[in-house]
C-alpha cells in the first residue's frame, strides 16, 4: 500500500470566500487525523493575515506549510525574471523576491522550516531557482516537471525532485464519486500517490488566473473575480472531498504523509565521504568511459558533478586519506569545446586539478586551466586514468562537456513554450539550455 500525500496548490489572493475553502478542507483532514502539505503563494499568505482570518491561520497551521512562489502568475512569474538575468543577477532577484514569501510563511503560519517548495504553473522555475531554493533552506521541489514517469523521486540541482501523479480537482468537481475512487486505487501499487487539490477551483468556476489571463501583468488590482460555482455543487464538492478521506483512512496499510516525511525517507544517496580504495574503483570505472555520467558504488549512486567533485579533489590532495563527496552544480554558462586530443604530463594534470580545486566553490568551472582547450569531460577522463596508472605521460581526450543524464526522458520535460501564464511566444531558451546543463545534477532517489 503507497504513502498518500494530500498536496493543495494554496494560491488564491483575489477571493476572499476561498479562504473558507481552504480551512474546510484542513479541518476534514484533521477531523480524520490526516496531516495535509498546504503549498501557499506568499501573497495569500499575506491576503489572509489582511483580512484578519486568524481563525484560517490556526487551522491551516496544524498541517504542514510549504511555499508555492511569492506572487504565482502575476507577471512577471519566476521564469520571466530570470530569462532577463544572467546567473549571479537571477539568484540574487530570486532570493529577493522568494525570500519575502518564505519569510510571509514563516512568520503569518508561526512555522521554522519549510520543507518543499512548488513552482506555479508546473513548470515555473529554472535552475537558479532550485539554487535558489537551495539557499533558501528548502529540500525538495513537489509538483515538479522533472520525472520520468510521475509518483517517481529524482535529485536534481540536489534537490529531491517529485511530480504529482493524481489530480482530485476535476475528481471533486464531478459525479459520481466511485468513479474517482477506482482512478486512485488503481495506483495503489506505487509507493506514493500525491493528490494535487486546488482550494480555489473548487469555489470557482474558473482558476483566477485563467480568467484573468490577458491582465496578469497588470497586478491584482486590475483583475476580476470569476464567478462561484453553483452552490449546491460547491458543498457536493466539500461533502466529496470527505468521503475520500474517509476511503483512504479505510484502506489497511494506506498512510497519510506530508512532504517532510518523504524528504526523511529519501535521503541522498550517496555519502558524505569515500575511502581511497572507492576512490580507486570509481576512478577506475572512469577512465573506461568516453561520456561524463554518474556512477553506482556500494549501493552509492553520485551524480556526474560529485564524481567529478571527488576524483578532482583525490587528485589535488594524494595526501588525504578520506576524500569528501561534495553536492556540486553543473556549469552556469556553456563549457568549453574540445576538437583534439593532447599528451599531457602527469604533474600538468594535477596542477590543474589544483587549480580548478581553487576555485571550484558550488559549480563546475565552464573552462579548465589548460593551455588548450579541455572539455569536462576530457579532464574527469583524465583524472580517472591519472588515479588508475602510474604512466608519466596521460592522453586527454576531446570528451563531450554533456553527461549521459542529458538524454534521460526526465529531462525532456524542460520548456517553457504554450502556456498561459506566460506571455504569447515566451520559450524561455537560455534557461532551458542552463537546465540541460544542470544535467550533471541527476540522479535517481535510490
Amino acid at each position: 500500500m503507497p504513502k498518500v500525500v494530500f498536496s493543495f496548490d494554496h494560491e488564491d489572493y483575489l477571493v476572499p470566500e476561498t479562504i473558507d475553502t481552504a480551512k474546510h478542507l484542513a479541518d476534514t483532514l484533521t477531523k480524520h487525523g490526516f496531516r495535509g502539505a498546504f503549498c501557499t503563494v506568499g501573497e495569500r499568505a499575506r491576503f489572509i493575515q489582511r483580512l484578519g482570518r486568524r481563525d484560517a491561520i490556526e487551522s491551516l497551521r496544524k498541517h504542514e506549510i510549504n511555499q508555492h512562489s511569492n506572487r504565482h502568475s502575476w507577471q512577471p512569474t519566476i521564469v520571466q525574471d530570470l530569462e532577463e538575468r544572467d546567473w549571479d543577477e537571477g539568484v540574487r532577484q530570486f532570493l529577493a523576491n522568494e525570500g519575502r514569501a518564505a519569510d510571509s510563511l514563516r512568520e503569518i503560519f508561526g512555522v521554522t522550516t519549510l520543507p518543499a517548495a512548488v513552482p506555479p504553473g508546473w513548470q515555473d522555475c529554472a535552475p537558479q531557482g532550485f539554487y535558489g531554493y537551495r539557499l533558501l533552506g528548502f529540500q525538495m521541489i513537489a509538483g515538479s516537471f522533472l520525472s520520468e514517469r510521475p509518483g517517481q523521486l529524482l535529485w536534481y540541482c540536489n534537490l529531491l525532485h517529485q511530480r504529482y501523479n493524481f489530480s482530485l480537482d476535476g475528481a471533486l468537481r464531478r459525479l459520481p464519486l466511485k468513479g474517482v475512487i477506482e482512478e486512485f486505487e488503481a495506483l495503489l501499487d506505487e509507493e506514493y500517490i500525491v493528490c494535487g487539490v486546488h482550494p480555489t477551483i473548487l469555489y470557482n468556476a474558473e482558476f483566477v488566473d485563467a480568467h484573468n489571463r490577458n491582465r496578469l501583468a497588470l497586478g491584482p488590482t486590475h483583475w476580476e473575480k470569476p464567478e462561484p460555482r453553483p452552490y449546491i455543487n460547491y458543498r457536493q464538492s466539500l461533502e466529496n472531498f470527505e468521503a475520500f478521506v474517509r476511503h483512504v483512512k479505510s484502506l489497511p496499510n494506506c498512510e497519510s504523509v506530508t512532504y517532510a516525511d518523504l524528504i526523511a525517507a529519501n535521503p541522498n544517496p550517496c555519502p558524505d565521504f569515500l575511502s581511497r580504495e572507492q576512490v580507486r574503483r570509481l576512478a577506475l570505472v572512469v577512465a573506461n568511459r568516453t561520456r561524463p555520467a554518474g556512477v553506482r558504488l556500494n549501493g552509492h549512486l553520485l551524480t556526474p558533478a560529485e564524481v567529478f567533485g571527488a576524483l578532482n579533489w583525490a587528485v589535488a590532495n594524494p595526501g588525504g586519506k578520506a576524500v569528501p563527496v561534495r553536492r556540486l552544480f553543473g556549469p552556469t554558462h556553456e563549457p568549453q569545446v574540445a576538437v583534439s586530443p593532447v599528451e599531457m604530463d602527469r604533474s600538468r594534470i594535477r596542477h590543474a586539478a589544483l587549480q580548478v580545486e581553487r576555485g571550484l566553490g558550488s559549480f563546475l568551472p565552464a573552462a579548465l586551466p589548460y593551455d588548450y582547450p579541455v572539455s569536462l569531460g576530457g579532464h574527469l577522463r583524465a583524472l580517472g586514468e591519472y588515479l588508475n596508472g602510474e604512466r608519466n605521460t596521460l592522453t586527454v581526450r576531446p570528451l563531450p562537456n554533456e553527461p549521459v543524464e542529458q538524454d534521460h526522458p526526465a529531462l525532456a520535460g524542460i520548456g517553457y513554450e504554450g502556456r498561459w501564464i506566460w506571455p504569447a511566444g515566451f520559450e524561455g531558451e537560455r534557461l532551458v539550455k542552463l537546465g540541460r546543463l544542470q544535467a550533471w545534477t541527476l540522479k535517481a532517489a535510490r
